[in-house]
Formats: C-alpha cells, structure tokens, sequence
C-alpha cells in the first residue's frame, strides 16, 4: 500500500520546511562545487536549480567514466532542461534558464522532482537566486 493522501494543505506546510531547510543549508560556490566531482572516490555533488545534491550514491552514473558525469560538479540545471548531456550545454550558461520552452522548463522541474525524491541536498549554490526568465515562463511545480 502506497503513502496515505496528502492534501494541499499538507503540501504547502512541506514546501515550507523544505525552504526553511534549505536556509540552514551551506552555501557552495561553482568553483567550490567543481571539486565534488568523484575523483579518488571522493563525493559528486550535481547542482540543479540552485540546490546541490549528493549524489554519490549513484556513482555509476555519475562518477568518473558514467553517462551522467557531464554533470559532476557543475550546475546541470539549464543542460537537464534542454536534455543535453553534451558538456557545452552544461558549462555554456549555468543555472541559466532565459529562452527555454515551456516543455523544457516542465522537464526541468521532472527532473528536480526525481533528484529531490532521490538525493539530499547538502548545500545551495551561490549566489542565488539567478535571474528568473525575463519572459517569465517558468511554471510553478506541477
């Protein structure tokens, strides 16, 4: 049997935890973030949106020589957004979104919500928040 039903009410009260957590969270610069990309077996962090989770754990993945490690110690953010996992992508405009579509900042938020699901977020990245997008298209959560 899945998790009992969770009514609006209690979503909102989540959110708010979740900022309120995030705000004892440290701050990670990008550069600082550059060295939590797995080598030696040390941790890969990946930031997304502005949050920076641990994703260690999937190292495979990750990792040094894995599919995902474009993202390894950098913000991933636009790159997911776009599906891209070409390093240009990712090192082009981090954590930028002007210009994305509609759809593409709808999978941006698919894959914050898998992360979030998945990985604790042991910092936020600095500084942040970016711009928002001047045509102001980014939706809410879904």
């Amino acid at each position: 049997m899945g998790p009992p039903f969770r009514g609006e009410d209690e979503d909102e009260d989540a959110e708010d935890e979740d900022t309120e957590h995030e705000d004892e969270l440290p701050p990670l610069t990008l550069e600082q973030l550059g060295r939590f990309r797995g080598e030696n077996g040390g941790p890969v962090y990946v930031a997304v949106d502005g949050k920076v989770f641990d994703v260690s754990e999937s190292r495979a993945m990750y990792g040094p020589g894995g599919s995902y490690h474009v993202f390894a110690g950098r913000d991933a953010t636009r790159a997911l957004a776009m599906g891209s996992t070409r390093e240009e992508d990712v090192l082009a405009r981090p954590g930028d979104v002007a210009g994305l579509s509609t759809s593409q900042l709808v999978a941006l938020d698919a894959w914050l919500d898998r992360l979030e699901g998945k990985y604790p977020v042991v910092a936020v990245l600095v500084p942040w928040p970016r711009t928002p997008d001047p045509d102001g298209k980014r939706p809410s959560k879904l």
